[in-house]
């Protein structure tokens, strides 16, 4: 169980550098839009792909957060009370 919540830890980690990323090029001046981020293992190519291609990446990443928060309760990895876990879909 330790490593499913290292990994979980990890991937959340990355999804949060990548949303601080997306948040900065959305509101940034610079003609070039691309952002460093934590290594991203653990995110599939295909994902990284899309995500290149959208212009709405901050809210994509944020549903990749929500969903990684939720499946991870659902398989008890967290263990999070509902009335806290609800408000992870509070924007």
């Amino acid at each position: 169980r330790a490593g499913e919540v290292e990994a979980f830890q990890h991937l959340l980690l990355r999804l949060t550098s990548m949303l601080y990323g997306a948040a900065l090029s959305d509101v940034s001046e610079m003609t070039d839009d691309s952002m460093e981020f934590v290594n991203p293992a653990g995110i599939s190519q295909d994902s990284l792909t899309f995500l290149r291609s959208t212009n709405v990446r901050a809210e994509i990443v944020l549903q990749w957060i929500q969903k990684s928060i939720h499946e991870a309760s659902g398989k008890e990895i967290i263990k999070v009370a509902p009335p806290i876990l609800s408000r992870v879909y509070n924007q």
